[in-house]
């Protein structure tokens, strides 16, 4: 008798056992669609142009040089070599969302070398060196939100903030006398084993 009661078909229980299957594959799509948009989140925030431009483990002032023009930056001077380093300006692109003034990649191949690549902001609006603008506050907005809190460093007509991500990096945010907001990563090429 019981085998032939397990044998009959129960509507009621095969609606409860789909509806928790249901259920299942409900909290698991949810659970993809969430994981999809952590992840997309992620990598635009990992796309923002940040103005590294890749240059950690480049070894010379060439490398560096070839290595911004792969990547789009489109120079306006020639490579000029002076008696202690090397020097090349490059026309304007969008840097954490603001377009700049030009950038700059100055450097100094062999012992002690190091690479300096320098953006000039244009600020919006008058403003002075005593009180930074709009551009410079969302450009130290997200060099925080990517770095960290970082060491202020106060002078006579303005402010510099540096976090130093490595031991052989620096990343420097300021404004000038005039207001225009600045940003500077500067590499050692002393002590990689490279040189």
């Amino acid at each position: 008798m019981k085998d032939t009661e397990s044998a009959v078909w129960d509507p009621e229980k095969a609606y409860r056992q789909v509806r928790g299957s249901n259920r299942r594959l409900l909290a698991f799509i949810v659970m993809v669609i969430l994981l999809g948009a952590a992840w997309i989140g992620i990598n635009l925030e990992n796309m923002q142009e940040y103005g590294d431009a890749g240059l950690k483990d480049v070894k010379s002032f060439a490398e560096a040089d070839r290595k911004l023009q792969e990547s789009g930056f489109e120079p306006f001077t020639e490579a000029t070599q002076y008696s202690d380093k090397w020097e090349r300006l490059y026309r304007e692109r969008e840097i954490l969302g603001h377009t700049t003034a030009y950038c700059e990649l100055e450097g100094a191949d062999g012992k002690n070398g190091w690479l300096r690549l320098h953006y000039l902001f244009e600020e919006d609006g008058g403003t002075n060196s005593r009180k930074p603008g709009v551009v410079f506050q969302d450009i130290l907005k997200k060099m925080k939100r990517k770095y960290g809190e970082p060491e202020e460093y106060s002078g006579m007509f303005t402010t510099y903030y540096i976090w130093s991500p490595d031991k052989h990096t620096s990343v420097i945010a300021g404004y000038l006398t005039t207001g225009c907001p600045m940003l500077c990563y500067e590499y050692e090429l002393e002590e990689k084993g490279e040189i």
